[in-house]
């Protein structure tokens, strides 16, 4: 049998575990420390405004109930974050580096088929402001539009099912994904930050510098800090009507993963809710409340608290799913 070398696994074993903690300590991850305390203190501000959660036991209580955080639901959450965690530590990071790359070469394709542009008079604050806000836009329209097209296109849907078996919610739902969706997610997140950025690299060049907090876009940053957490948690924090038509409010994303199909394909939207009002997509918190979370049994493809059957069943159902669709398809050309 041949020896282990120690120093070789010493390094398989830190690559496989490097993952799992930059979630917390990396800004870009949506459970970055200081977005889950943000997100713990706007919990206990909303249950301290509730009568019934004034004495600190109860709160404790309300924010961590044993009946969703020790749900089979949501161990599946945290199985599915270990899991992953090899494949974004040798596929996902990689991939996800090639963002600039992929804007030096929309520069060097624009700069030979349009030319290298005069100076731009806009001043570098001008510049900067512009630029986070359309990588803002940029980002959140695309999520939006995969997302739709998650709950439209069969086979896409048979994956996000994955998301929306949840129970229950926690912040780690946001790791109940099928790998294949997340990559997905990725790809979208590279080619959006990649074009854009070539595009304001090309007409700007070295000023188009967006604003950032610890390296992250500053607008995304502080929606994260400011109860993006919440969306999947039992907490219901409500925003004003009027708001609610601007950004997508916790309780609006919790009415998304409600039980009924009938808010599946709702408030589809990331940050913004102006998407969803211009598709017709958009409920207001105050026009429903989920009485429970999940799927119903018959749209379910696999378990909802089981590991092997959230990452091979939604595959099976692709497969059924193109081979219900291939004498359609024969049909329509022939």
């Amino acid at each position: 049998m041949p020896s282990i070398d120690p120093e070789k696994l010493n390094r398989f074993v830190t690559a496989m575990l490097a993952p799992l903690s930059s979630y917390f300590t990396d800004p870009g991850q949506r459970v970055y420390w200081a977005y889950l305390v943000g997100a713990l203190l706007l919990a206990a501000a909303v249950g301290l405004i509730r009568t019934e959660q004034r004495g600190a036991r109860s709160l404790l209580g309300w924010l961590f109930p044993r009946s969703v955080w020790f749900h089979p639901s949501s161990f599946l959450d945290v199985k599915l974050m270990f899991a992953k965690a090899p494949i974004k530590a040798f596929v996902f990071v990689p991939v996800a580096g090639s963002s600039f790359g992929l804007a030096l070469w929309v520069v060097a394709r624009l700069d030979r088929y349009l030319g290298v542009p005069e100076p731009s008079a806009l001043s570098p604050t001008t510049i900067s402001l512009l630029y986070t806000v359309v990588l803002f836009l940029g980002w959140d329209a695309s999520r939006f539009l995969l997302h739709s097209l998650a709950h439209r296109i069969p086979a896409l849907w048979e994956l996000h099912k994955v998301h929306h078996s949840a129970q229950v919610m926690t912040p780690f739902t946001l790791f109940r994904a099928h790998p294949v969706e997340s990559f997905l997610f990725m790809l979208r997140g590279v080619l959006v930050t990649g074009v854009l950025t070539g595009v304001f690299f090309h007409l700007f060049r070295t000023e188009a510098l967006q604003y950032e907090f610890v390296g992250v876009n500053a607008l995304g940053f502080v929606l994260n800090l400011v109860g993006g957490n919440l969306r999947h948690s039992h907490v219901r924090l409500c925003y004003p009507r009027w708001l609610e038509y601007v950004l997508i409010s916790p309780a609006q994303h919790q009415i998304h993963h409600s039980r009924d199909p009938s808010h599946h394909h709702r408030n589809c939207g990331a940050w913004l809710a102006v998407w969803d009002w211009l598709a017709g997509t958009l409920i207001l918190s105050s026009e429903a409340r989920p009485r429970a979370f999940g799927l119903p049994t018959k749209d379910l493809n696999h378990s909802p608290s089981g590991l092997m059957s959230a990452l091979l069943r939604p595959l099976l159902g692709i497969a059924r799913v193109w081979q219900t669709a291939r004498p359609t398809d024969l049909s329509r050309t022939g």
